[in-house]
């Protein structure tokens, strides 16, 4: 039997106390135990996670770069919340810059990239948590889209990439059949790159991205993210 995908208590082994600390507090906000306009202490914080207040300070500015929370000199941190307008905006941006960054480095994907993403595909089919798949997920289609050969048209695809981590884990959360057809997906894009298809491998990004928005969409009504 399948588990079900899930805000999981468990972290993945951080490279800094500071991004131990935003990973904790992201998968707070996506499972809604974190509501928009809760306030975040800093000092609460370090003494409930047995950190120092900086790694706290440095991951609550991180979280605000995200867009996840607001910094106020005289309220503090509060929780920002999520909204289907920011999706919106951040995939409106993506679907105009993906197919130009696809185009333009289709034909430097090499073979040893895509065992790459190969093998990061089968590692997003036995995750379970959510946040970790979403990560994943960015790492699979930054590899697709020439992340190793940086420009700043890459770095801010990747940017509006990490803006959509965690929209993309709200639209798996208990949809099983989603994480199945990512998986297709994904296997189908890494075959038209093998193929040099690169119109087939543009529509099928589009349809891609079209329909993670979509979830999106349906999974912030019902579930009433909203700031």
């Amino acid at each position: 039997m399948v588990k079900e995908p899930r805000f999981s208590s468990r972290l993945e082994k951080p490279l800094t106390t500071a991004q131990y600390v935003a990973d904790y507090l992201r998968k707070r906000m996506l499972s809604g135990e974190i509501r928009a306009g809760d306030r975040l202490k800093q000092n609460h914080l370090a003494e409930m996670l047995g950190v120092s207040s900086t790694p706290v300070r440095e991951a609550l500015r991180d979280l605000a770069a995200e867009g996840l929370v607001r910094l106020d000199a005289r309220s503090g941190c509060v929780a920002r919340g999520l909204t289907f307008q920011d999706a919106e905006d951040i995939y409106t941006a993506r679907l105009a810059l993906e197919p130009i960054l696809l185009k333009r480095n289709f034909a430097r994907i090499t073979p040893e990239i895509l065992e790459e993403c190969e093998t990061i595909n089968e590692k997003m089919r036995a995750e379970t948590d959510l946040v970790v798949w979403a990560r994943l997920n960015n790492e699979f289609h930054m590899k697709l889209l020439g992340i190793d050969y940086p420009s700043r048209m890459t770095e801010i695809v990747q940017q509006l990439f990490e803006y959509a981590e965690p929209f993309v884990a709200i639209s798996l959360y208990a949809h099983e059949e989603q994480l199945k057809r990512s998986y297709d997906e994904h296997r189908l894009l890494l075959e038209k790159h093998r193929q040099n298809d690169l119109e087939a491998a543009t529509e099928l990004l589009y349809r891609h991205q079209k329909m993670t928005l979509s979830l999106i969409e349906k999974k912030m009504k019902d579930r009433s993210v909203a700031l």
